[in-house]
Order: structure tokens, then C-alpha cells, then sequence
């Protein structure tokens, strides 16, 4: 497949900083931007083997929380202005955010004003409840989906195990970890190597 960003931007994770702040989490049942941010930095770009926080398209400026009218609005950024995964790109935000927080609230996904050159059609299928239905029950499409989720928490145990290894060395007491890295990083080169057959038609 001919990537359509071969040479993207890639940032360093801001793990310090986000880890740090949410050690203050909320006990009301609310949420901020922070809780959102965490939600989605982790998924993995339908592309590339990096993060959507790593290329920048999600950022903790561009999300906004209302908990008393129960809205949840954020902007995404594709690393191109002809991106063509932009739409999925949406529909991954917009899967991840409704397995993980109530339907109470209502989500709004757009492009960042000026960063896409077809920006109104991608808004107009992302805020298009029965377009989303129904791209969604596209079976390949659903997959691609899937694959930037799942990556996404296979990343984040790789990096658990590794963190765990690392300690190990430091203490001269290998364990169990050391080769559940090495699995794991085969399991993460087979998801990233995953075929994508299509990318869904625009209308």
C-alpha cells in the first residue's frame, strides 16, 4: 500500500507530564479534557506504527468537556491536507469514546479548521449519525477500525512489559517479563503489518 504521508512528524510521548496529572483524578463521575486526551493519545494512525499523539493529531488543547450539558466536542488534525484515512481516523475517535464513556454524551468530531482540504465532507460524514451506522457495519471497514484500537492497547502492554523488564535489569532479577517482551513485540509486528484493503468512499 503506498502511504500518503511516508515521512510524518513524529513527536515524543508527553508521558511525564499526562501521568502526572491524572495521579489527581476525579471521584464525581465527571470528565475533562485531560480524561479525554488519555482516552484517544494511545490509538494507533491506520498508516503508521505510531500513536495518534505521537503525529499530533489529537491534542489536549483541541478537546472540550461540558459536563453539565453532557458534550464532549474535539478537533483532530490529519498529518496531510489530502489525508484519505481522515474519515477513519474520526470514526476510530469516535468507537473508542463510546466503549468507554456513557451515552449520555453527546460527541462532536471534526477536522481542525484549515489542516484538511476536503474538511466540510469529512465533518458532514462524521457528524452523520446514520453514515456512521452504516460505515461501521462495513466489515473491512470495522476491521481497520479495530486494528487502531487493538494496536493501540497491544502498544500500551508492550510498554508495560518492557518498563517491567527494564527493572528487572536494574536489579539483577530477570523474570517471566523479559520474554513476554519478546513475544509481545512479535504480536505488535503482526498487527502493524496488517493488511488495509480499502479506504471508505466519500460522498
Amino acid at each position: 500500500m503506498q502511504l500518503l504521508n511516508p515521512n510524518p512528524t513524529v513527536y515524543s510521548r508527553g508521558e511525564d507530564v499526562i501521568r502526572a496529572a491524572r495521579d489527581n483524578s476525579k471521584l464525581d463521575g465527571s470528565y475533562d479534557a485531560l480524561d479525554i486526551y488519555e482516552l484517544l493519545r494511545d490509538i494507533t494512525d491506520p498508516e503508521h506504527p505510531y500513536t495518534l499523539e505521537q503525529l499530533k493529531v489529537v491534542s489536549l488543547e483541541l478537546i472540550k468537556v461540558d459536563n453539565e450539558k453532557k458534550r464532549i466536542s474535539l478537533f483532530f488534525t490529519p498529518t496531510v491536507p489530502h489525508c484519505s484515512m481522515a474519515t477513519l481516523i474520526g470514526l476510530s475517535i469516535r468507537v473508542k469514546l463510546q466503549q468507554s464513556i456513557p451515552q449520555s454524551y453527546k460527541i462532536d468530531i471534526n477536522v481542525e479548521p484549515g489542516s484538511h482540504s476536503s474538511e466540510a465532507a469529512v465533518n458532514k460524514q462524521l457528524g452523520d449519525k446514520e453514515r456512521i451506522a452504516a460505515a461501521l457495519e462495513n466489515p473491512n471497514l470495522r476491521d481497520m477500525v479495530e486494528h487502531c484500537l487493538t494496536a493501540a492497547e497491544k502498544a500500551a502492554a508492550l510498554e508495560k512489559l518492557e518498563k517491567a523488564a527494564a527493572a528487572d535489569e536494574m536489579t539483577n532479577a530477570p523474570s517471566d517479563d523479559t520474554v513476554n517482551v519478546a513475544l509481545a513485540k512479535d504480536d505488535q509486528a503482526s498487527v502493524n503489518n496488517m493488511d488495509i484493503d480499502s479506504e471508505p468512499e466519500k460522498k
